[in-house]
């Protein structure tokens, strides 16, 4: 089995959603001080860098992520790249031929080239899901989807 982690690194310099504060580093204990250890704490917005969107997030009586099973996010997944697509629609999603049972898809689009070139202020100009896409997608009771930003 090949283990994909798709995160990305929390930094200060992360692009993030407008008016989102960025995270902030707190050293609450350090070895330097006379601690016994070095402890930081982190504040940032749950939308900060790799995250999950739980269904509540755009639905009044969806669930919330802490009612949502673990076993949602880790196992066979399918991975779909459309490089040239502006908006991903169902028409784009049913021309990639995906079988029949996937349940987990990762979907890589020119937003990764985002991450290369290690951009620190968010572009709103990304490519995510159209109405169709997300239709598609429900359609075929795919449970989990990733998309690269």
């Amino acid at each position: 089995m090949k283990i994909i982690d798709i995160s990305v690194p929390i930094s200060r310099k992360i692009p993030i959603w407008p008016k989102v504060p960025k995270p902030r580093f707190t050293l609450i204990s350090s070895i330097e001080e006379g601690d016994i250890a070095n402890d930081t704490q982190l504040h940032m917005s749950v939308h900060t860098g790799t995250h999950v969107e739980a269904p509540r997030h755009f639905l009044r009586k969806g669930k919330t992520i802490d009612q949502m099973a673990i076993d949602l996010f880790i196992g066979p997944v399918f991975v779909v790249c459309l490089p040239k697509v502006k908006k991903i629609s169902g028409v784009d999603l049913e021309k990639l031929k995906i079988p029949k049972g996937v349940t987990r898809l990762l979907i890589k689009t020119s937003n990764s080239l985002l991450w290369k070139k290690e951009a620190t202020k968010f572009t709103k100009n990304y490519v995510g899901l159209t109405i169709s896409g997300a239709n598609w997608i429900s359609k075929r009771k795919i449970k989990l989807v990733g998309i690269d930003y």
